[in-house]
């Protein structure tokens, strides 16, 4: 992308890393916080795509030659696809995300889950990569592969052997057998309309398969039995009914007969206290769990917070500035603007230590963090290695974090799937203050819970914001349609 060109403006707020925000907006942005204002921000403070891709890009100094040319319409080819030839015992191919390979299932089409890497004809498959073996089959499955793999959805290639060079056999026990889901999504009132249209959306437009709309408030008189996964959205408003809903409703006892329980943002923490998930809220164990501070000391952030002035410093006129990782900086040209992790990161005890305060009051401070938030900023993801959720995600992500309010702390029954990284390497793009780096840092960002026969899967933000958060999407299209291979048998 070129940017000689009169939009040059756009293309930098598209696609460059962080965009930064003027000392003056920041010091009353600051200010504000400390008072328990609003944000100035609407609800998104960065707006990247690569990091909303996860997708990688490079910029240039230089003039780069190349045979360039003009894409004019969404519609232009610029690859030639061709049909492929039947395979003897079968087909492997890779899915970035996954959408074939859920319209495929809803096919009949029976599909198999690498657990382990593989190679084959010299390429290299990851974990995560399928398998399609003609004796599962009941029917020519060439025609629906094929449609996929010439519209670009998915690289396709013809197996001739079970046997291979290096990694398990074809014929081997690694391949689980997915099956299609039946997925329900609640709404009504007191969900969150947004997140619930951008979940039916996905699956209703983008993939087009079905899933049934579940009034939550009718929580009670639903048959759950139907469904082998609910989505439950964000929630919106008071939590207070639908917390009552949820402890009096089937919905732990459906999980443990079986189902997959799909949660993100506020309904995650809305399971957390309702005690249907071991995970809690930050803010539920703080005596437990409590964050580190940074940022200020606590007789300082006693009066900035009753004061707001944290906008001055030592009565000079000085933004106390946002984490600006050292990826961010290449964009940021005022080093006064960049907050540094030079001092010591203090736990809470030590933070407190010369208040003489009680344990609730200096829980009371620690609480209080929590007023510093990001709206809408990439933070960095450490994912486990070789887990299923993290398929095809490698082993960190940015995450888009949406101020619900709290984090999540991963409960002793829960498998820690996803975490935020540490307070130096968690900022990525947006507005982070100092003070939530050591609020944030090292939570839960994604969860499993083995409940009975099913589990809960819990996201710690909504992984389908807006819908262009398609690096997070696939993490949650791996919840959807991945969770069961790990229990099916050959």
């Amino acid at each position: 992308v070129d940017l000689n060109q009169a939009k040059a403006n756009i293309v930098h707020n598209i696609f460059d890393y962080h965009v930064t925000m003027s000392e003056a907006f920041l010091a009353l942005e600051k200010s504000n916080l400390d008072l328990g204002l609003n944000s100035g921000l609407y609800d998104v403070g960065a707006w990247s795509l690569p990091l909303a891709f996860n997708a990688s890009i490079f910029w240039s100094e230089k003039v780069l030659n190349g045979k360039w040319q003009l894409v004019d319409s969404p519609e232009t080819e610029l690859f030639e696809r061709t049909a492929k030839t039947a395979g003897n015992y079968g087909y492997v191919y890779t899915d970035v995300s996954l959408q074939a390979t859920a319209r495929l299932l809803q096919k009949g089409v029976l599909i198999r889950l690498s657990k382990e890497s593989f190679v084959h004809q010299k390429t290299s498959y990851p974990a995560g990569s399928f398998l399609v073996r003609n004796e599962d089959q009941s029917m020519d499955v060439l025609s629906a592969l094929n449609a996929e793999a010439i519209a670009g959805e998915i690289e396709l290639v013809p197996v001739d052997s079970a046997r291979i060079i290096d990694g398990p056999d074809f014929g081997g026990d690694e391949y689980n057998l997915l099956s299609p889901q039946k997925i329900a999504i609640f709404g009504g009132q007191g969900i969150a309309s947004t997140n619930f249209g951008e979940l039916w959306h996905l699956l209703d437009h983008e993939i087009q398969i079905p899933a049934t709309l579940l009034d939550i408030n009718k929580l009670t008189s639903h048959d759950l039995s139907k469904y082998t996964i609910i989505l439950f959205p964000e929630i919106d408003g008071s939590k207070d009914s639908l917390l009552q809903l949820v402890k009096e409703g089937t919905l732990e006892q459906w999980v443990h007969n079986g189902g997959t329980l799909i949660t993100m943002g506020r309904s995650s923490l809305l399971m957390a206290e309702a005690d249907i998930i071991s995970s809690k809220a930050r803010n539920q164990v703080l005596e437990e769990y409590p964050p580190l501070m940074i940022g200020r000391t606590a007789q300082v952030l006693m009066s900035e917070d009753f004061l707001g002035i944290s906008a001055q410093e030592e009565n000079e006129n000085v933004v106390l500035a946002p984490v600006v990782s050292p990826a961010a900086r290449r964009f940021t040209k005022d080093s006064n603007l960049w907050f540094n992790f030079t001092g010591k990161i203090e736990t809470l005890q030590e933070w407190s230590a010369d208040m003489s305060l009680s344990d609730k009051d200096t829980r009371g401070l620690a609480s209080k963090m929590r007023k510093y938030l990001p709206s809408g900023a990439y933070l960095r993801v450490d994912l486990k290695p070789k887990h299923f959720l993290n398929y095809a995600m490698g082993n960190k992500t940015p995450v888009l974090f949406n101020n619900v309010g709290d984090v999540l702390i991963a409960g002793s029954d829960a498998e820690l799937v996803a975490r935020y990284a540490g307070p130096e390497e968690l900022m990525m793009s947006g507005l982070v203050w100092p003070e939530a780096t050591g609020y944030i840092a090292g939570t839960a960002y994604l969860v499993l819970e083995e409940m009975g026969q099913g589990k809960t899967i819990s996201f710690a933000t909504n992984p389908v914001f807006r819908g262009y958060s398609l690096g997070t999407t696939r993490m949650f299209m791996n919840a959807l349609f991945l969770e069961n291979a790990l229990d099916c048998c050959n």
